[in-house]
């Protein structure tokens, strides 16, 4: 999933200015996978775990805004909608566990800052990206 140019966007209680996209990653982390003895097509694939990647990218601001370092737990929220006039707008909420913030120096446009997390569920089952609204 990806969202460009979210607005309202939180990190617990605590605004964060200047980001242009926030994207959503899910990636296997254990895979079932069966072949048929007649052919070397797979016949059956299942995910049995997976990882949620969320990652925040953002205008490096003059002053931090935000003070959060890797192992910490947080809530990102933030609002999406098709276009500025936010009709049809999505509250999106992920509790995640900070697992990197990197800032890109750049000569000819503004320097970037990207947060890395892992998206945390709330139970076992439960998709950790909540979409409401």
């Amino acid at each position: 999933m990806l969202w460009l140019t979210p607005s309202d966007v939180f990190i617990d209680d605590a605004e964060l200015t200047g980001v242009d996209a926030i994207s959503v990653d899910r990636k296997a982390d254990e895979l079932i996978i069966e072949h048929a003895e007649t052919g070397p097509q797979v016949i059956f694939a299942d995910v049995v775990r997976q990882t949620v990647h969320v990652r925040i990218r953002r205008r490096v601001p003059a002053t931090s805004d935000v003070d959060v370092l890797p192992g910490d737990e947080v809530v990102l929220r933030f609002r999406s909608a098709p276009s500025n006039s936010d009709a049809r707008g999505r509250d999106v909420r992920i509790r995640m566990v900070i697992s990197a913030l990197l800032t890109e120096r750049a000569t000819r446009q503004a320097s970037t800052q990207t947060i890395q997390a892992i998206a945390i569920a709330s139970t076992p089952t439960t998709d950790p990206v909540e979409i409401s609204g």
